[in-house]
């Protein structure tokens, strides 16, 4: 599915837009230099866009704690990380908060 590139790129078409089971490109034509691939849904990349994925972390602590550097010394060092998340759990009708490993 190229339908995220810009419209005068030579592969733009919008034919599998929103298809499912259709590849996308997530990057939109963009060249990625770097790839780390944790394990399913936690993946980092740079080049011209960079992003981050990890399945089950709040995305407030991806965004200012995890960054490219820990994936990869992750993958190379298989040394497991820990964040801590702090959130809001209901229990019983009462709000407490609390923090998750």
């Amino acid at each position: 599915d190229t339908s995220n590139y810009p419209i005068h790129h030579p592969l733009f078409s919008n034919t599998n837009k929103r298809v499912v089971g259709k590849f996308k490109d997530e990057l939109g034509g963009h060249v990625m230099t770097e790839f780390i691939g944790v394990r399913s849904k936690m993946y980092s990349y740079t080049g011209e866009e960079s992003g981050k994925r990890a399945k089950g972390v709040r995305k407030c602590v991806l965004k200012k704690t995890i960054a490219h550097t820990d994936y990869k010394r992750c993958l190379l060092n298989r040394k497991v990380y820990t964040r801590e998340m702090p959130g809001l759990r209901s229990y019983q009708h009462k709000i407490h908060g609390e923090v998750v490993n």
